[in-house]
């Protein structure tokens, strides 16, 4: 009997030490888990800043985006208008370039004219003197 009751102090014992043992792995284990929670919770916080970080620059990029069309649209309007002008300023040019055309044509004719008329105010004289000698010659 006292061997039983010493048997059962010693399994008592064992079971008891085991029971530590598996206590103290349980613990290792929770205190692994909480600082796997935690290291969760700052990755899990990290990943809220990066995706409000990324939202952020989204939003921006998208303002960019619509500030870029617009001044786009903004150029594109200005090379319209540009483009009118060179239309409107060739199209004077022409009007211009037709008028010196016309100008000289003009010019031209009335240069045609002078020499005409100094031709014939030579030949006029030639005649008026040829006149002067003749009457000259019937007087004398």
């Amino acid at each position: 009997m006292h061997d039983e009751i010493q048997e059962a102090l010693r399994k008592e014992e064992r079971d008891l030490y085991y029971a530590a043992e598996i206590r103290k792995i349980q613990e290792a284990r929770i205190k692994q888990l909480n600082e796997d929670f935690v290291e969760l919770q700052k990755i899990e916080d990290e990943r809220k800043e990066l995706k409000e970080i990324i939202s952020e620059k989204e939003k921006k990029l998208k303002a960019r985006e619509k500030e870029l069309a617009a001044r786009e649209a903004e150029v594109k309007k200005k090379e319209e208008e540009f483009e009118q002008q060179i239309k409107r300023i060739r199209h004077e040019e022409v009007k211009i370039d037709l008028a010196i055309a016309e100008k000289q044509l003009q010019l031209s004719k009335l240069k045609k004219e002078q020499r005409n008329v100094k031709e014939t105010n030579k030949r006029l004289r030639k005649e008026v003197s040829k006149d002067r000698k003749r009457n000259k010659k019937k007087k004398e």
